[in-house]
């Protein structure tokens, strides 16, 4: 059915519209309702609900991301902890963030952990972040390193972002940029221009972007 992927899709952003008419107060409520009750099994759409159960101000919603934290796919496990410990009482769930990012089995959960912890002022594990950057050889899990490090704002991880810059992987030095624009630090953008000649197309689109923007959307 179309609606089982669409609620988990774009639920994040249909739960944040205005509620301004019958319309979309109905699709807000059948949105709730697949996040809450929908019968998904597929990992892929599970970790999208998670999404959507994080923007949920409802004791439900916590309760259901405690429980995909816990299931077998390192993707739902990973997202589930990073908007539960994003949710409005994320502190209160500091102690499964921390098991999670000192002893589960797989690095990405362990980075997504340490993300949300680092967002609500933990800094326990905000190391976890910096060494993937460093030592991960999966081009994947060093871009997720080096993205979650910019979501964080983590500013630690700064020397490790700059790195990045001359990753092998041209997705991975795309995401360094676009984690340089997140970190917001006015002082690194001389490290940022020589990348307008990277070999990569979209590396040199992301860093043109960023630096019209810094220039406040002027081109001249």
């Amino acid at each position: 059915d179309w609606a089982d992927f669409l609620f988990p899709s774009y639920s994040s952003v249909i739960l944040r519209l205005p509620q301004k008419n019958e319309k979309v107060l109905r699709l807000r409520q059948r949105t709730v309702e697949m996040l809450l009750n929908g019968k998904y099994s597929k990992p892929e759409m599970l970790a999208m609900v998670c999404g959507g159960l994080g923007v949920l101000e409802d004791p439900m919603a916590t309760e259901r991301l405690r429980e995909l934290a816990g299931m077998s796919s390192r993707f739902v496990r990973g997202e589930a902890i990073f908007y539960l410990l994003n949710s409005l009482d994320g502190k209160n769930h500091a102690g499964l963030g921390e098991a999670l990012c000192k002893s589960d089995p797989t690095e990405y959960v362990r980075m997504k952990a340490a993300a949300g912890l680092y967002i609500i002022g933990n800094k326990n594990c905000d190391g976890v972040i910096r060494q993937e950057i460093e030592t991960e050889t999966d081009p994947f899990l060093r871009a997720v390193a080096v993205e979650l490090a910019g979501k964080a704002k983590m500013v630690e991880a700064l020397p490790q972002v700059i790195r990045a810059f001359g990753d092998p992987h041209p997705y991975v030095r795309q995401c360094a940029v676009e984690a340089m624009e997140a970190l917001d630090l006015a002082g690194e953008m001389g490290k940022i221009e020589p990348m307008l000649e990277d070999e990569n197309p979209r590396v040199r689109i992301q860093v043109a972007k960023y630096l019209i923007r810094s220039a406040g959307g002027k081109t001249a």
